[in-house]
């Protein structure tokens, strides 16, 4: 994506904040709910790390200091999507 374009999606994650309460605030059954949040926490870490790209690919973060934070948080989605997968079977199918 261009830079200029970018730009009207750098605080999007902040919305999700908003996202995260109204799922907990709702009267959805525990396991709906905790699928729920596993999504909101999971775009929440998309659009963060994709700021944190756009950033060092337009030269303001260098990219030698944050490759441990992403392997990281990278197993950390993994992991949170495997959990969001298996819920959402149990979910559907019990």
């Amino acid at each position: 994506m261009k830079s200029g374009r970018k730009i009207f999606k750098f605080l999007k994650f902040v919305g999700e904040f908003k996202k995260f309460m109204k799922v907990i605030k709702s009267g959805k059954p525990l396991s709906l709910k905790a699928t729920l949040l596993l999504c909101v926490v999971c775009r929440f870490f998309y659009y963060v790390l994709d700021n944190i790209l756009w950033a060092i690919s337009i030269g303001n973060l260098r990219f030698a200091f944050l490759i441990l934070v992403f392997k990281k948080i990278y197993w950390l989605i993994r992991y949170l999507k495997l959990i969001h997968t298996l819920l959402t079977f149990e979910y559907l199918y019990s």
